[in-house]
Formats: structure tokens, C-alpha cells, sequence
């Protein structure tokens, strides 16, 4: 399923800290006060320019050990590995996104792109970036609640993996084109998988040995020196 989504209708679950972070703006300051007071009024006032676009859907799965094997059209398996954590965390468990998904699996995708043209004016540039960035985030938490790690973040620190969700949920319907490091352009964009098990968690892969890196590189279909770039 693809849709759009209102910027302003997001704007009440925007991770305000994070756009103050992002700014070096230390949050509940007069500072940040009248920096979300101008990143609101420029969202209202160009609502009409700014496009978020979405696109999720639930697909069958079975599993091979770390791997999830993804059921898709025309009777096409997709194979999705995943790398688990190599340290014991503090529950007493070496972590995979494989642990948290049953016989289905949620993958989401949000970009968001704008016709705003602000080359001469560096604050509306950064102004227009940032607020991009959080309303991407924003849109995954509308259409896909709860824990969702997304691509090149600490539980999926593997970027290639984009190439494979981008073919399930076909990325070019909502505007997405992938280089070919598997970053996504618009760079106001988000892919993850959305977790429903009772006991999801986010959490982080942590140091990757090279033994790992080998068997990992092997099930992706990679060669070692591919693999190295997206990890």
C-alpha cells in the first residue's frame, strides 16, 4: 500500500528534541521556544510544496536460522539475512532482528520531497533539512507504530539491505531511487521493518567480527569486499 500524508498532520509527532539536537539548541530554552515557533510557521506556510509519501505492506515469512525468507508475487522467495549481536547483552542474549518476527513480516518505507527553492538562503536550507528529516521519521511512526528499526541504524547496520525492501515495496512508486551504496535519495527518507512481537526491542549489533563478516557476506550473496562498503 502507497499513500501521502499532510506535513502539517504530522506535525503534532515530530521528535521536537531530536530536531533541537540536530540544531546544537538545548530543548524547554527560549531558544528552542522560538525555533519550533519558525519551523511551524514555515511548515504551515508550505504545507502545499512539501510532499510525504509512504509505502508498507505485511508479507509471509518462513526462517533460515538468522534469515528471514520473504514470500512475494508470482511465488518468489526473497532471502533477507540479518547479523546478530556477537556479545552476550545484559538479559543474558545475542540479539537479531530474526528473534522479534514470526510468519509475517511489516516492511515501511517514508521520503519526503519538496518544490521549495532556497539555494541563496542557508538557514531556510537547513531550516527545510532538518524539519525533512523528522517529518521522514514522523510519517513511519503514523503508519507504523511501536518498533521499527530502520536500515543503516544499529540493528540493521547492513545498507545493501534497502536494494532488497526497495524491491518489495517497489521504492520508485513513492519517489525513492537507491545509490549504489544503498543510500536513499531523497536523503529525508526511511526503510525499516516494523516489529509486533511482545518482547521487541531496539538494540544495537555492536562490533562485527570478521568471522561474521564472512559468513554475513556468504548468505547476502556478496563477495567480502562488496560487503565491506554497505557495513
Amino acid at each position: 500500500m502507497t499513500g501521502t500524508i499532510g506535513a502539517i498532520q504530522l506535525a503534532d509527532i515530530i521528535n521536537w528534541p531530536h530536531f533541537f539536537y540536530t540544531w546544537n539548541v538545548k530543548e524547554n530554552s527560549q531558544e528552542a521556544e522560538k525555533l519550533k515557533k519558525e519551523a511551524l510557521h514555515f511548515l504551515e506556510s508550505n504545507a502545499d510544496r512539501i510532499s510525504v509519501r509512504y509505502a508498507i505492506e505485511t508479507f509471509p515469512v518462513t526462517h533460515d536460522e538468522d534469515d528471514l525468507l520473504v514470500e512475494c508475487s508470482n511465488n518468489r522467495t526473497l532471502r533477507i539475512p540479518f547479523l546478530r549481536q556477537q556479545t552476550v547483552n545484559k538479559d543474558g542474549y545475542c540479539l537479531c532482528i530474526s528473534d522479534f518476527i514470526g510468519k509475517k513480516v511489516t516492511l515501511f518505507a517514508t521520503t519526503v520531497a519538496n518544490t521549495i527553492h532556497h539555494d541563496d538562503d542557508p538557514y531556510t536550507s537547513l531550516l527545510l533539512q532538518t524539519l525533512s528529516d523528522r517529518l521522514a521519521e514522523a510519517a513511519a511512526e503514523n503508519i507504523a507504530p511501536g518498533i521499527r528499526p530502520a536500515v543503516g541504524y544499529p540493528s540493521i547496520p547492513d545498507l545493501s539491505i534497502n536494494f532488497l525492501i526497495g524491491q518489495l515495496l517497489d521504492f520508485s512508486k513513492i519517489g525513492i531511487t537507491l545509490t549504489e551504496n544503498g543510500m536513499m535519495i531523497p536523503h529525508s527518507s526511511v526503510s525499516g521493518i516494523k516489529l509486533d512481537h511482545e518482547k521487541a526491542q531496539y538494540f544495537s549489533i555492536g562490533e562485527i567480527s570478521e568471522e561474521q563478516r564472512i559468513d554475513y557476506a556468504e548468505r547476502r550473496g556478496y563477495t567480502l569486499t562488496q560487503m565491506r562498503k554497505y557495513i
